[in-house]
């Protein structure tokens, strides 16, 4: 082996392991597309004050297009916890708005991404107020599982956050 055709294999396996080193530590996706699907869908779930009553089929429907088809969401008392897209369109179907109107507002977040499986995890706080914003009705965090589905992040599972000890 000659010293040009070594030096040229050295620097080949250089190129080779710092394109793989990359590969693996890169920022699969960034924070904004990654939680998209949840910043949409407190916008969506956002209702203008009046009479109270269900969600409806149309805004239910939009609602669970930010889900998986095999999606389940837990989001505590006093909320059923629903498995499927269909069952979660139907359960927000009949969930009763208040006469305030509704707004969800992401407050905090904190994701990891691996695109090499397609797979996101997020930690996210909620906080739903009067439309106007003037009254806080409550606030919780939630352990989101995101998959990415033909191109789009898509919300696979939601639960109470589990806190640590």
């Amino acid at each position: 082996m000659t010293r040009t055709t070594l030096l040229l294999a050295v620097l080949i396996g250089a190129a080779a392991a710092i394109g793989g080193i990359m590969w693996l530590a890169w920022p699969a996706s960034d924070e904004s597309e990654v939680l998209a699907p949840v910043r949409e869908l407190a916008r969506t779930a956002a209702v203008e004050a009046g009479a109270p009553g269900p969600m409806g089929a149309d805004r239910a429907a939009r609602l669970a297009a930010f889900f998986t088809a095999e999606a389940s969401a837990d989001l505590g008392s006093p909320f059923p916890p629903a498995e499927g897209r269909d069952a979660l369109a139907a359960t927000a179907a009949a969930l009763v708005v208040p006469a305030g109107g509704l707004r969800i507002a992401l407050v905090e977040a904190d994701e990891s991404v691996d695109l090499r499986l397609l797979l996101a995890n997020a930690t996210v706080t909620l906080r739903a107020t009067s439309a106007d914003g003037r009254e806080v009705w409550g606030e919780r965090t939630y352990d989101v599982a995101l998959r990415q589905r033909d191109g789009a992040w898509l919300i696979h599972d939601v639960r109470p956050a589990v806190r640590a000890r």
